[in-house]
């Protein structure tokens, strides 16, 4: 397949082409840049770990590491999740592989990158039919699609049975595929475009044991009083089926933005922090925040390596603080600022509730533990070019900030009072600190 990148001036260009191989239980890729691409003064690397650019001139070809089935950058264009769920769907409930997956993904992925089976341009496709079938969504393309639509497409998913007919895909799913297949991570979702720009709406789910929704929204807004860096959000309240009124988070994307394209946003190109770090889904006890930190210093965009470096470290306490434990590496990310890349803004940090007041991390807090207490969090803050001195008031700033916008947070959060009380624990990491009690010597 054609890799495609946005670049700014020019819109979608061909990057490049990649070939993925299955042998038998093994699937292995090779991607080469296309000289005309390595001659463009605005070129970028897809993936600068495992793609990085050569030489123009350069007849490199790229082959995967063992246990790679695809280079990270590429896949962080691929849907996951809810987006995979979506279009084995679609396929009639086949297990597709990960080039099915990157031809079907469609158009509102993640980041810059798109993909077509030749240079007319990017498309979306079905590999598992005959030929070069394109997926036909309907005439949906300029449609202003409701969130009370597309919460009815979700609902009929949710409860479809998988069918082995792809020819019997109902219109339901034929909406969908082209607003939710895309994205990744594990909740419905679907790309929105509202006032001119593209926001994520992730919807609840009847099985929720709690309002996630509402707790994300809560979360990230915490997150923006303590200073970070936090894309617009907001909840919605959408009717669904029998009366039954479902919460919608909505978030800006920040790899969108205006065109000088009539009627497109151009693309910012995203990697993940496993792709920065050239590392292995499998491989994610070996990380911790300080490899992120490493990797802001040798490939950070030079105006912003210090902030940067300074927010990761305010992103791991505040994780520690609210007791989001999927702070994995795709749960941090880059964007390319043509001087370096740059710490992506804030995204999925929610609470977790647990009878545990442990703060046990999915990256390391230092070199030895995913362990978040005080000590840990101030022990590893020289790694991000922060002393303990200024670590400590930074600490408890954010924990008495936290403290202080809880419960209007909360409020305007709409959460409900059993809601409030199961997260009320998530919390106690803050107050702790808050109070100094966490600073005395033990």
């Amino acid at each position: 397949m054609v890799v495609y990148i946005w670049l700014d001036a020019d819109g979608f260009v061909p990057c490049g082409v990649l070939e993925v191989t299955e042998r038998g239980r093994q699937t292995s890729s090779t991607f080469r840049y296309g000289n005309l691409y390595l001659e463009r003064e605005n070129r970028v690397a897809i993936d600068p770990i495992q793609l990085p650019l050569p030489r123009a001139g350069s007849s490199r070809s790229f082959v995967t590491e063992p246990d790679f089935a695809v280079f990270n950058g590429v896949r962080d264009a691929a849907p996951d999740g809810w987006g995979q769920h979506v279009i084995q769907s679609y396929a009639g409930g086949r297990v597709l592989t990960d080039f099915d997956l990157l031809a079907a993904g469609g158009m509102d992925r993640v980041g810059a990158l798109a993909f077509g089976p030749d240079l007319s341009g990017p498309r979306r496709w079905a590999p598992w039919k005959p030929g070069l079938a394109e997926i036909q969504t309907g005439d949906i393309h300029g449609e202003t699609l409701s969130m009370e639509l597309l919460l009815d497409d979700i609902e009929v998913l949710e409860r479809a049975q998988i069918t082995r007919e792809a020819d019997h895909v109902n219109e339901a799913l034929k909406r969908f595929i082209e607003r939710g297949s895309s994205l990744g991570g594990a909740r419905p979702k679907a790309n929105v475009v509202e006032q001119g720009g593209s926001w994520i709406a992730k919807f609840s789910r009847e099985r929720d044991a709690y309002s996630v929704v509402r707790a994300e929204w809560l979360t990230m807004e915490l997150a923006r009083t303590c200073g970070l860096r936090v894309p617009r959000t907001k909840i919605v309240q959408v009717p669904g089926a029998a009366e039954n009124i479902r919460d919608v988070y909505m978030i800006e994307r920040f790899d969108r933005h205006p065109s000088k394209q009539q009627g497109e946003l151009a693309r910012t190109h995203f990697v993940s922090a496993l792709t920065m770090l050239g590392a292995h889904e499998q491989d994610r006890d070996r990380w911790g925040y300080a490899d992120i930190a490493d990797a802001i210093r040798i490939h950070g965009s030079a105006r912003h390596v210090q902030a940067d470096m300074r927010e990761i470290w305010q992103r791991m306490v505040l994780n520690a603080f609210v007791q989001n434990e999927d702070d994995h590496l795709r749960n941090h990310g880059f964007l390319w600022d043509d001087a370096g890349w740059r710490l992506s803004p804030l995204y999925d940090v929610c609470p977790l509730p647990t009878h545990s007041h442990d703060r046990r991390l999915a990256l390391k807090v230092d070199d030895q533990t995913r362990e978040a207490t005080v000590e840990s969090l101030l022990a590893a803050s020289p790694r991000f070019g922060i002393n303990r001195e200024e670590a400590t008031g930074l600490l408890q700033t954010m924990a008495r900030t936290i403290v202080a916008n809880l419960a209007p947070l909360t409020a305007r959060a709409g959460l409900n009072q059993m809601d409030t009380e199961r997260l009320k624990d998530c919390f106690s990491l803050a107050r702790s600190a808050a109070a100094d009690r966490a600073f005395q010597p033990t």
